[in-house]
């Protein structure tokens, strides 16, 4: 099983196996329902049969909290959204790219993919710049170095782009950020 990008990998959006051409039996992926679908939690995509196998045999399940019913409502009203709206994977497509070349405007290593999350480390105190983000009510995640289980070894600023941004919220966060860095 693989961690999938939902929303925003492959042609339609069906994620990491579509985007490789890998989909098909004996293939599973898992994804968040938080960013693309406005949800809460994960989803693994499988048959009736195969999710009953999981729930059996995974112990973290029996005890978990299930996910609050208004957050599993919007995760389906998400899903459905993206399902009846192919404008909304382009748009979010179009603001990733846009993004992604203004970060690298400022001399920042951005990777090209299209992931709507982006990792920016810069030799300077990230801290104080979210700080000075946060006084522009510009908001992005601070993340200490290895402040998570994956995340690097160095400070993080996350920035997620979504396909309701505007271009020129994006082009004033990269401004803010060139002054700041």
């Amino acid at each position: 099983m693989i961690r999938t990008e939902l929303g925003c990998s492959g042609p339609p959006g069906e994620g990491t196996l579509e985007h490789f051409g890998v989909e098909g039996r004996g293939t599973f992926c898992a994804g968040t329902l938080s960013k693309a679908f406005g949800g809460f939690g994960g989803i693994v995509p499988v048959s009736r049969a195969l999710a009953e196998k999981i729930a059996a045999k995974a112990g973290v399940i029996p005890g978990a909290s299930w996910p609050p019913v208004p957050a599993v409502a919007a995760a389906g009203a998400g899903l459905r959204l993206f399902r009846d709206d192919p404008t909304m994977l382009q748009a979010l497509r179009t603001n990733v790219k846009h993004m992604r070349d203004g970060l690298s405007s400022l001399g920042l290593s951005i990777p090209k993919t299209p992931v709507p999350i982006f990792s920016v480390q810069a030799p300077t105190n990230l801290k104080r710049v979210y700080s000075r983000l946060r006084e522009k009510d510009m908001v992005v995640k601070y993340v200490a170095a290895d402040g998570y289980s994956d995340a690097p070894p160095v400070e993080t600023l996350r920035i997620a782009v979504f396909s309701s941004h505007s271009r020129a919220q994006i082009d004033d966060l990269v401004a803010a950020l060139k002054m700041c860095l």
